[in-house]
């Protein structure tokens, strides 16, 4: 009788977390409220004083302290080391405004919020500006353990900003990118977001206008060093207003396009657009639901388990747009309509985390399951 043998199988066993354990518990279509270890614990800001959670700044103001999911569009998660990040800031890039520069960091394994404060680009000094609202240009490279967000000024006077980059892998912040050539000192917020099946090991989708041409372009910087290229010039999306000048959303899905992945952009217009990863095809979507603009007004997010993209929306409702058209989903928790957010895709649990700005008093937070 013939010997049947095989090989020994490793088995890879993933214990829950609490964010897991969350989201598998939040129903098809719901919110469920989940805000983590910490998220509200305020402590004394390292050089300002003020008393801050991750989600502010510690810059002195009305407020008292100004929060960065103000004039904010999307946040990261890197599957590699279970975080939540993004980098922002809530008032204006001053010179020295960098002090107020803040990264939040969730720690799903051990089920805390943290910050890292008054980061600035390696080689700048005291004067440098801050890295300025977080807008919708918060991306990740999983694969090239990078996150980036751009630095922007909004007064004119110091010039388009780099984007600050950190390592995923050492915690620590690297040279930053240079915005490309032309781009709008004005306006340098236009929305970014990672593509990594373009380039030699991926690339950042910009969009953007120039001081000469205000209509918006698509830009791309491959990350392994290849620079700056333009995918789609000037008037490429027509309906788009001049400048990106209300920031924008463009959000990349590596599953739209039966799989070839794609990006939505849209801001400031009813009309949104799709582009195709493999070909830079272009399609005008059939009008949203509301125009976006920042602040308070809608935020924009791939489908984190599907192929299209939702919109979180200012009239308290969530759509989801299939690349054609868009539907409505949910009705939003009713604390968020009128008040400041981010929204985080987590692919690996299929949720969007909502994370809005600390209020008086009740809930922040919520995993949606679309």
């Amino acid at each position: 009788m013939p010997r049947i043998t095989s090989k020994p199988t490793t088995i890879s066993v993933q214990s829950q977390t609490t964010l897991s354990s969350e989201a598998q518990a939040t129903a098809s279509n719901s919110f469920r409220m989940f805000a983590g270890g910490g998220l509200s614990t305020r402590v004394a800001h390292p050089i300002s004083g003020v008393e801050v959670d991750v989600t502010e700044d510690g810059a002195r103001g009305a407020q008292p302290t100004y929060t960065t999911v103000d004039w904010c569009g999307k946040g990261a998660y890197d599957p590699t080391t279970k975080r939540v990040l993004w980098m922002g800031k809530g008032i204006g890039n001053r010179p020295g405004g960098w002090v107020h520069n803040t990264l939040a960091v969730y720690n799903e394994s051990i089920d805390r919020w943290s910050a890292t404060r008054a980061f600035r680009l390696p080689g700048a000094d005291d004067t440098a500006n801050g890295i300025g609202h977080t807008y919708d240009n918060n991306c990740i490279s999983v694969a090239r353990r990078r996150l980036y967000k751009k630095q922007f000024s909004l007064d004119g006077s110091f010039g388009s900003g780099k984007f600050h980059v950190y390592n995923l892998d050492t915690n620590s912040f690297e040279d930053g990118i240079s915005a490309p050539r032309g781009d709008d000192a004005s306006y340098g917020i236009g929305p970014a977001d990672v593509v990594p099946t373009r380039g030699k090991g991926g690339t950042i989708w910009y969009a953007n206008s120039t001081n000469s041409d205000s209509r918006t372009r698509l830009m791309e910087y491959d990350i392994a060093g290849a620079g700056w290229s333009e995918v789609l010039p000037p008037g490429s999306f027509p309906a788009l207003p001049a400048h990106m000048s209300n920031g924008g959303a463009m959000s990349y899905n590596p599953r739209a396009f039966g799989g070839a992945g794609g990006a939505l952009l849209l801001g400031g217009s009813a009309t949104a657009y799709t582009v195709r990863a493999d070909t830079a095809a272009v399609t005008a979507v059939g009008t949203a639901p509301m125009t976006l603009g920042l602040p308070k007004n809608s935020h924009v997010c791939r489908d984190p388990s599907g192929t299209g993209w939702l919109m979180f929306g200012s009239d308290g409702n969530v759509y989801r747009c299939d690349g054609s058209s868009w539907t409505r989903r949910a009705a939003l928790p009713s604390v968020l309509t009128g008040t400041n957010f981010i929204v985080i895709p987590i692919d690996a649990y299929g949720v969007v985390w909502v994370i809005r700005e600390r209020p008086p008093s009740g809930d922040r937070a919520w995993l949606y399951k679309s």
